[in-house]
């Protein structure tokens, strides 16, 4: 198709009447907004990878409720965190802890009042080969004679580092250290388990439920007292974003709210 460029260039526009030229100007400005719409109405959320699941659940819901255009980019909490400080172009964060969503609401005052807990993640000890009602499916697993156990980067995932905090508490580190294998992020680590690459691994719940919804294989729950709080934090980051807060709206409605729960979250 000629470009508006184009055909100013073969014709005289002084010689056009009013009402073409007219035609003209509006024309152009609409291809413009429609552009600028387009870049708009698409919502961007960075979604650590434990809540990757029930986040495309939430979505479905989200876009089904009001026709609207979302992209969900993943990873660890530490690598998105790392993306938007180096300025990729993400309206909201749903991380998979506290800390960093905190700490990027008071280097913008302009975010506090977007940043809120929507989930609490729950850590699980998965060994996907084995029953649910297998004899050392408890804090014995770690005492099987696994070649592997993943566990997420501790320094770039919460989850990882609620597995190593566990370890430490049942003072276990040391004596698996061998075996520990590190994911990049818990999206990893569940793919190291669904392929056998490992035996076991710490994860979230929350994917155990996605792939055995009904328990028939063993994840020992671990109690929450073995491993710091694993409440995760939204924050919305385009503040002036009229789609960012109706979706941070909705994550905080009884709906989503079901989600979340059903999912292998506690929700606040």
């Amino acid at each position: 198709m000629r470009s508006i460029s184009h055909l100013k260039s073969v014709m005289n526009i002084h010689s056009l009447k009013p009402a073409t030229v007219a035609l003209l100007i509006v024309l152009t400005t609409t291809m413009m907004s429609i552009k600028t719409l387009s870049a708009q109405s698409t919502l961007r959320i960075a979604v650590a990878s434990n809540f990757l699941n029930s986040a495309n659940k939430l979505v479905n819901i989200y876009e089904n409720l009001y026709n609207a255009e979302i992209e969900i980019i993943s990873g660890s909490t530490g690598k998105l965190f790392a993306q938007i400080n180096s300025g990729a172009p993400f309206d909201v964060f749903l991380a998979a802890d506290e800390l960093r969503p905190r700490i990027l609401s008071e280097a913008d005052n302009s975010f506090v009042k977007g940043t809120y807990v929507y989930a609490i993640g729950r850590l699980v000890l998965w060994a996907p080969g084995l029953p649910k009602h297998h004899k050392n499916c408890n804090e014995k697993l770690l005492d099987m004679p696994f070649q592997h156990i993943a566990i997420a980067n501790p320094e770039t995932a919460p989850y990882g580092d609620a597995g190593l905090q566990t370890l430490r508490k049942l003072e276990k580190l040391q004596s698996i250290q061998s075996k520990l294998v590190f994911g990049e992020n818990v999206g990893q680590v569940f793919s190291y388990l669904v392929t056998g690459a490992v035996g076991a691994g710490f994860l979230s719940l929350a994917q155990v439920q996605d792939k055995d919804p009904h328990r028939n294989t063993c994840a020992w729950i671990i109690p929450r007292n073995y491993y710091p709080d694993l409440s995760q934090s939204a924050i919305m980051l385009q503040s002036k974003s009229t789609i960012a807060q109706q979706f941070m709206d909705f994550l905080q409605s009884e709906e989503a709210k079901i989600v979340i729960e059903s999912s292998g979250y506690f929700a606040p």
